[in-house]
């Protein structure tokens, strides 16, 4: 259903929906990392940077996430 909704231009839609799944499943940091890249998708690093902090938390070694957080980090920066 997100990926429809993503797909169909409605990421706003799938944004909620996958914040609904992720307070529903608060341990599965697939659900979390969805929910960041849909985030950094929308340009809202903020929200992403949050969510990929949140997978770190239940996946400490999580490569793709750590990666995430510098580059939104560095892009602030700029």
């Amino acid at each position: 259903m997100v990926e429809i909704l993503y797909n169909t231009e409605r990421k706003k839609d799938a944004i909620a929906v996958m914040e609904k799944i992720v307070k529903l499943r608060p341990t599965n940091s697939n659900y979390a990392l969805t929910l960041a890249e849909l985030y950094e998708e929308t340009q809202d690093n903020d929200n992403a940077k949050k969510y990929y902090f949140k997978v770190l938390e239940q996946e400490p070694n999580n490569e793709k996430a750590k990666r995430k957080i510098q580059e939104l980090s560095n892009s602030n920066i700029e």
